[in-house]
């Protein structure tokens, strides 16, 4: 007898995400009901709701998410059958990092600083002449 069960299949083990981008969050089940969405940033201590009732689309389903806007090295989700309390996955650990550096304004100009390096080898005549002055 196959009960109903469900594996995440991305993020996967240690994938790296941008902060603030928008990811499919992919799993394969073998069940009929929604599912619960939740994330973790603190390795499981405390647990967010990301969607509340997902319709399963057959063995392979997806989630556009839209990723915090965090940094964290111990973020997990836990997809959750809402019929069936004691079927559940959890991810293996992902990292969010950011911020990603792209944003609508346009950055600060810095100045350029040149210094001179004088005497400088490899522009002397000895250089230039081939070792010969």
């Amino acid at each position: 007898y196959f009960g109903p069960w469900i594996r995440i299949t991305y993020p996967y083990k240690q994938s790296q995400l941008d902060a603030g981008s928008r990811q499919y969050i992919t799993w394969e089940c073998y069940m009929t009901g929604p599912v619960r969405i939740q994330f973790s940033a603190d390795g499981g201590e405390t647990w967010s709701t990301v969607a509340d009732s997902v319709a399963v689309e057959g063995f392979s389903s997806r989630y556009l998410w839209n990723v915090p806007a965090i940094t964290s090295y111990r973020c997990l989700l836990k997809i959750l059958d809402t019929t069936n309390s004691r079927n559940f996955a959890t991810s293996y650990v992902f990292f969010i990092t950011g911020p990603s550096g792209i944003s609508g304004e346009e950055p600060t100009p810095r100045p350029f600083v040149t210094v001179s390096n004088r005497p400088n080898p490899f522009n002397s005549d000895v250089c230039r002449n081939h070792g010969q002055t």
